[in-house]
């Protein structure tokens, strides 16, 4: 829901002090008292979050999570990057109920709401994700293929190659937070951002070195520098055909990086 690991863990801190400051032998259900004071935390702190981004430099992505589980194994990470354009209700309704499987009784008692309208705020999100063309997540051998293809061209400076694997309409977007330096806008279509990536290769600096690794459980790309650290990370997600990349994702924003 956060996007971040930090939010996430202020999310379960506030969440824990909460229910140790209750009374816990009144509570039938815990673990429904839990999830429901852990989403309405996240929801406020969705609000209260967003409010800053407006003063972001450029593209704002989520972060780049090491650590594989169930969820990470279903839902790709452009899904996550759109999870970000939903209202914080429509997150919420569409994670409880398409991911978690909760009922709408239980959704409308989690956001203090009608049933109806969490059956129009669901209906809602699911045409925003359906537009963006990200849910279920691609198959893992596509996306190395596409990438090794990706990597390949880059570093023997082949536009052409490079041209032809990205789809005609694709989109490339760097999250360096204004603390490294990044495309400030979305870069749109396979010419522009062909000369974005080969601009880019002639000004890698000294020692930097990437490999391919998975992360939130699907292959990605990481660029280190000399002393080991992150440089950034690079995430693609294919064309509904799986024959051309579609998204681009950098992440490169130090903060995000070092969980």
């Amino acid at each position: 829901m956060l996007g971040t690991r930090a939010d996430a863990e202020d999310a379960l801190q506030e969440c824990w002090l909460r229910w140790n400051s209750a009374r816990q032998e009144s509570i039938q259900n815990p673990a429904a008292w839990l999830g429901t004071v852990t989403t309405r935390i996240c929801v406020d702190q969705i609000r209260s979050v967003e409010s800053k981004r407006f003063d972001y430099i450029g593209p704002w992505l989520p972060e780049p999570a090491v650590a594989a589980n169930d969820l990470a194994d279903s839902l790709s990470y452009a899904f996550l990057v759109l999870l970000q354009t939903l209202s914080p209700p429509e997150r919420c309704v569409l994670l409880l109920r398409d991911v978690l499987g909760y009922e709408f009784r239980e959704i409308a008692e989690v956001l203090e709401t009608r049933e109806a309208h969490c059956r129009k705020l669901l209906e809602r999100a699911r045409k925003q994700i359906a537009a963006g063309r990200a849910r279920q997540r691609a198959d893992r051998k596509r996306i190395r293929e596409l990438l090794e293809r990706f990597d390949a061209a880059c570093r023997t400076g082949d536009s052409g190659a490079l041209v032809n694997l990205l789809a005609e309409d694709a989109r490339l977007r760097t999250d360096g937070g204004g603390k490294v330096r990044s495309a400030l806008n979305p870069i749109y279509g396979a010419e522009h951002i062909t000369r974005f990536f080969l601009g880019i290769m002639k000004k890698i600096p000294e020692g930097v070195t990437s490999e391919f690794t998975m992360r939130f459980g699907e292959p990605a790309i990481e660029s280190h520098y000399a002393d080991g650290s992150l440089q950034s990370v690079l995430f693609i997600e294919p064309a509904r055909d799986g024959e051309a990349i579609q998204e681009v994702f950098i992440i490169a924003n130090p903060d995000k990086l070092p969980a």
